[in-house]
């Protein structure tokens, strides 16, 4: 299938992680034949990928455990393509260990669920005096 957004436009635009994702099959190969890392990083500029070594480890390293996770997923039966987040205990249709939020707090605080208590309207009084720092003894701190 031809993506109609990205028709027309050179590969090369493709960030080097996946440019080498696409190249990743015929570096596992190489290395497998006995050539170094080394070697199949020098040959990475022919094809217009210009990374250090270092950053061709790491993305190295970032595709085998994508890979190795999208196995996983296969294997378990989970579809890679879509997360499955687990549903909460309530739709599951266990009430068991629904939580009772009565026995959730000890028999003396059960009257204090659910009040709000609020101060006065009217605004504190600033009961700051400027002459108390002037008389202070700061040499005990």
């Amino acid at each position: 299938m031809v993506n109609i957004l990205t028709k027309g436009i050179p590969t090369d635009k493709r960030s080097v992680l996946r440019r080498i994702e696409d190249l990743l099959p015929q570096i596992e190969d190489g290395l497998a034949k006995g050539y170094s890392h080394a070697v199949m990083h020098a040959e990475l500029p022919a094809l217009g990928i210009n990374i250090s070594l270092p950053y061709y480890h790491r993305v190295l390293h970032k595709l085998r455990a994508e890979r190795q996770l999208a196995k996983n997923k296969l294997e378990s039966g989970l579809n890679p393509t879509r997360e499955q987040t687990p549903r909460p205990q309530a739709q599951q249709g266990s009430t068991a260990n629904a939580l009772d939020s009565t026995s959730a707090f000890s028999e003396g605080c059960r009257d204090a669920i659910g009040t709000i208590v609020t101060e006065s309207e009217e605004p504190k009084r600033f009961r700051w005096n400027g002459q108390d720092v002037l008389t202070r003894d700061f040499s005990k701190f």
